[in-house]
């Protein structure tokens, strides 16, 4: 699993779907759709249902997104930490 791919499938889920996530991270839909599915294979559990309704996230999902979720504020409270200690 990598980082690059959970901060992508918490903007799927924040922004609402792949197109609104792939604006927003600045990313080709397509490319961002791949590392959500590469995801997905890894964890063997789909997180989020593609429809022509839209994209829906999983029962699988919502619980890997609380996971990922915590994951991402730890990184930026790690980054917070080193440039406040690095201005000292």
């Amino acid at each position: 699993m990598k980082f690059i791919q959970i901060q992508y499938f918490c903007g799927v889920v924040e922004h609402g779907g792949f197109i609104a996530a792939a604006a927003q991270l600045n990313i080709a839909q397509p490319a961002l759709s791949r590392q959500i599915s590469e995801l997905e294979k890894e964890l063997d559990c789909k997180l989020l249902s593609r429809g022509p309704g839209g994209t829906t996230v999983t029962d699988e999902g919502n619980r890997f997104y609380a996971h990922a979720k915590k994951i991402m504020d730890q990184i930026v409270t790690a980054k917070a930490d080193l440039k406040l200690g690095s201005s000292r």
